[in-house]
């Protein structure tokens, strides 16, 4: 067996994958039609079938309204860790990024298969 690699898209600290997901897709005209996502140290990125290039997904800056410094910290400052898919309502979509020095987490999520985003700040300390 060869593996070949599939990194069109990922440049610099993307290419640092902390984890792949498939998220299951609707059958259309006969063709399940799946995504996979990647969280990396440089965002989230998608490939969509048939394509041979990760695109990223646009992620608002985090939600610092739990935290009393503001802001506690930009989408670009963020290495996003994991990301998973509710199997009950495929649509919704969770992501869990961090910013190390500060010792806290976020808790993205949509309901709107990633077009829209929101997020909630944890403090890990």
């Amino acid at each position: 067996m060869t593996w070949t690699a599939l990194n069109g898209g990922l440049t610099g600290t993307a290419l640092n994958v902390n984890s792949i997901t498939l998220r299951p897709g609707a059958a259309r005209t006969g063709v399940i039609n799946h995504e996979l996502y990647a969280t990396t140290d440089g965002g989230v990125f998608r490939k969509d079938p048939g394509t041979l290039e990760w695109a990223q997904v646009t992620l608002p800056d985090p939600s610092n309204a739990e935290f009393g410094d503001s802001p506690a910290a930009t989408v670009d400052e963020l290495t996003f860790h994991w990301m998973d898919y509710d199997p009950r309502i495929l649509n919704t979509i969770f992501v869990i990024a961090a910013k190390d020095s500060v010792s806290r987490l976020w808790i993205y999520r949509s309901d709107d298969s990633g077009l829209t985003w929101t997020s909630r700040g944890v403090n890990t300390s």
